[in-house]
Order: C-alpha cells, then structure tokens, then sequence
C-alpha cells in the first residue's frame, strides 16, 4: 500500500476517534456547536473546573450539614439529660405526649439551671449562624448544575428546618429567662417545652442525617470532614486526569491533522467536510511530504502514549467521583462518569491499534523520504 493510502486508512480511523470524544459533550450542553469548536481547540479545562467548584462547594455544604445534625443532637441529648431523660431519647421523639407525661422527681437545682445554660450558650448559637448562613439559592443553582436530586430535596428540607429552628428561639429565650429567675420546676417545664418544639426538627435531622451518613459509609461525626475531604479530592484528581488526557488527545489529532494537511486550522475544516460525510481520499492532497509524515508520525506516537497514560490514571481516581454521584445523586456526573469509563474502554483498544500504524506509516514514511 502506498503512503497516501496509509495516510488515508488512519485518518479514518481517527476521524471516528475525533467523533467519540465529540459525544461526549453532549454531557455538558444540550447545544454543543460552540463546545465542539472549543472541544477541538483542547479548551475544557474551565468547564471541567467550574463542575469541580460546584462539586466542592455541595460536598463543603453536606459536611457543614451534617456537623449541624450533630450540634442539633448533643443540644437534645443534653437537654434530656438535664432533667434525667438522656435514655429515653429515642421515646422521646417517637412519642408526641411522652414529655407531657413524665414526671421529673428529683433534678439537683444547680446542676440543673448550670448544666442548662451552659448547654444552651454553647451549642445554640453555633446552630442558628450555621442555618441562616446557608447560601440556599445559590446551593439550589449548584444542585441543578449537577441534575442532584438528593441536594435539592435536601436544601428543600433544609429551608423547612431553619423556619423550624425559628419557632424554638422563642422557647429557648423564654428558658434562658426561667434559669434567671423562675422555680426549679418552672425551669423543667421550660426545658420540656424547648425540647417539644425541638422535636420535629430533631426528627427530620435524624432522618437526613441516617441518608447523609449512610452513602458517606460513615457513622462517627469525626469520619465525616476525613471522607468529604477524600471525596473532594479524588473529583479534582478525576477531572484533572481526564482533563490532561483529553488535552493529549487534542495534542495528538492536531499532529494527525499536521501529519496530512501541514495546517491544524485546514485540518479542522477538513475535519468537517469529513464528519458530514465526505470520503477522506477526496480531502488527502494528491502529495504527501514523507520526511513531514515521519516526523509526524514521531510526534503522534508520543502524543498517544501521553493521552493514554493520563487516561490510566484516571480510571484510578474513577472511585472517588463514582462515590460522589452515588452520595449526590446526580444524573450529570453519572453520565459524565460512564461516558469516560466507555471512552477509556475504546480508547484503551484504539491506543494500540493506532500506535502499531503509525510505527507502520513512519516506516514506510522513512523508506520513501
């Protein structure tokens, strides 16, 4: 076979490649004509960083939700366990006339009102910057980036448990005043009363809170920060990796866009015509330099193996982003993860077939300059 036919046989194979990546982006935009252009020209790492900081930011704000879970926790336990109920915890809020039942018999009075102030100033405070310093809008924008249906049913919730929290202020003020100056049962009744209107809140929180560790694999508040933080960092590594991979193989079509045209910009249109149909062996020039066809062929070599070992890497860090969709739940970053696994698989079989011909064309390239 002649080197033009060489040429022509792997520039139909890449042309193939060219298209699978271009799939792709369907991922990232309904309307692609802008993107593929981009695409083309190697241009994603803003897009690929902008999915990074709003990944981040939603991980950031479960982990500051869930140590609110916590804090809202201690402050029911210990509110109970001011007035000898710290047992009944789970009664408590299975139960909406329990508290209004129970008789508390014997509560040390200074233990009582300190243990209770205490309590209240440190742990209330902490709780309601954190629920009113939620960028709510701004997070829902996030979760629709990202097609997360777990973070948008749980910022819904969110807003329902602050007008929730409101509601206690009150009675936390009003107990606040009954350790000042009322009677010892004055401030139990007090207690019970916060701890009444705690309970659909506490109840909600126990129940996101079960959601939020379970697709974490966590059950300690300390395993939380250590799993988001890993979490985060595997995405970047992934969007990183497939970032640098898909730069290598733009680095690489370009070559092969050199290697025939001697022009990346000529390479590109004819790219086109290609991509709507036209037969390569139309858009080859009739001749072919052989020594800009080696050296070509070199560079393309090297190109691919760089893509490829970037590509490896990636499918390393592959865990980590598969662990955010599950955890997110969202249809985005599912797609976009089983597009690059899928892209991985042909690209690994594509990889070694195309490095075996180009060795070829650079052979007979040499042969013929």
């Amino acid at each position: 076979m002649s080197l033009r036919g060489k040429v022509a046989e792997f520039l139909r194979e890449n042309v193939k490649l060219s298209m699978l990546m271009g799939e792709s982006l369907d991922v990232f935009a309904k309307s692609i004509e802008e993107l593929y252009r981009n695409f083309l020209m190697g241009c994603m790492h803003e897009l690929l960083m902008e999915y990074y900081r709003v990944v981040r930011s939603l991980i950031s704000f479960l982990e500051e939700y869930v140590s609110l879970c916590f804090s809202v926790r201690r402050l029911f336990l210990d509110l109970l366990y001011a007035i000898g109920l710290r047992e009944a915890y789970h009664a408590v809020l299975q139960d909406d006339g329990l508290l209004g039942k129970v008789k508390v018999r014997v509560v040390d009075a200074l233990f009582l009102r300190l243990h209770v102030k205490s309590t209240v100033n440190a742990l209330a405070p902490s709780i309601d910057m954190t629920l009113k310093g939620f960028s709510l809008d701004e997070l829902r924008k996030e979760a629709e980036v990202v097609e997360s249906k777990f973070l948008s049913e749980l910022i819904f919730k969110v807003t329902k448990q602050a007008d929730c929290w409101d509601r206690c202020v009150e009675h936390l003020n009003f107990l606040l005043e009954k350790i000042e100056s009322g009677s010892n049962e004055e401030v139990v009744e007090a207690v019970k009363d916060l701890l009444d209107t705690l309970r659909p809140l506490m109840r909600s929180i126990e129940e996101t809170l079960s959601q939020v560790t379970s697709k974490l694999g966590v059950e300690r508040e300390s395993e939380v920060s250590t799993t988001m933080e890993e979490l985060s960092m595997g995405t970047k590594d992934f969007l990183e990796k497939w970032r640098e991979a898909h730069e290598a193989t733009i680095r690489y079509l370009k070559t092969v866009f050199f290697m025939v045209w001697s022009n990346v910009e000529d390479g590109l249109e004819k790219l086109k015509e290609t991509i709507q149909g036209k037969k390569v062996e139309e858009l080859i020039p009739k001749e072919l330099s052989p020594r800009d066809v080696a050296f070509a062929a070199s560079q393309a070599m090297m190109e691919l193996n760089e893509a490829a070992d970037a590509s490896r890497m990636q499918m390393d860090k592959l865990q980590y982003f598969l662990r955010v969709t599950e955890v997110l739940e969202s249809a985005v970053l599912r797609r976009l993860a089983d597009e690059m696994k899928k892209r991985f698989e042909v690209f690994s079989e594509f990889q070694q077939d195309m490095f075996e011909k180009l060795e070829e064309i650079r052979a007979l390239a040499k042969k013929e300059a």
